[in-house]
Parts: C-alpha cells; structure tokens; sequence
C-alpha cells in the first residue's frame, strides 16, 4: 500500500509488487507537509503494519508519539537527529 500525503491523506494505491510502483500516477498534493494524517489513516483502517516505510525530505510536523509499530524514515534532507522516533536512512538524490 502506498499513501500519498501532505498536510493530508491525498490518495491510498494497493501495490502488490515493486514493479507496480513505476505505474503509480502522480503524487497528488502539493503543499505544507504534516505526517500525523499517514499514521492516523492507519489506525482508522484498523491496520497494524509489519512496519511503515516514510519517504519525505523530513520538514514536517511529526506526531507526538512512536506508533506501535516500526517507522523506518527514507530522508532525502534531515539529519537522522531531527526525526523523534523511529530509524533514518539516507537518500542521495545526487545520482
């Protein structure tokens, strides 16, 4: 599942494999960004998620707290000690 965010859930895709994701639409949104709308549509959808994979540049507003499960953060600009909660990964986008 992939979700598109910004200040707000702006569209959910069901992905099965990796190689549907090149045959995603455009993101939808464009705008202020805020996470707390991803980690509530996943607790409204009644999911638990083995784990949520955050892709984002990383200026936001973060929610208060760690959710239940694991958030793995792909950065493209914050240091890892900007993020409260979770594990950081680097993304060059150098390349």
């Amino acid at each position: 599942m992939v979700m598109w965010c910004d200040a707000q859930v702006g569209r959910v895709d069901e992905v099965e494999e990796a190689s549907q994701l090149t045959m995603l639409d455009k993101p939808p949104g464009d705008g202020g960004t805020a996470f707390n709308p991803v980690f509530d549509e996943i607790a409204e959808m009644g999911l638990v998620p083995d784990a949520l994979v955050y892709l984002t540049d990383g200026y936001g507003r973060f929610p208060g707290a760690a959710p239940s499960y694991p958030v793995i953060w792909g950065t493209t600009a914050l240091e890892p000690e900007k993020y409260p909660f979770g594990d950081v990964v680097a993304i060059d986008l150098s390349e």
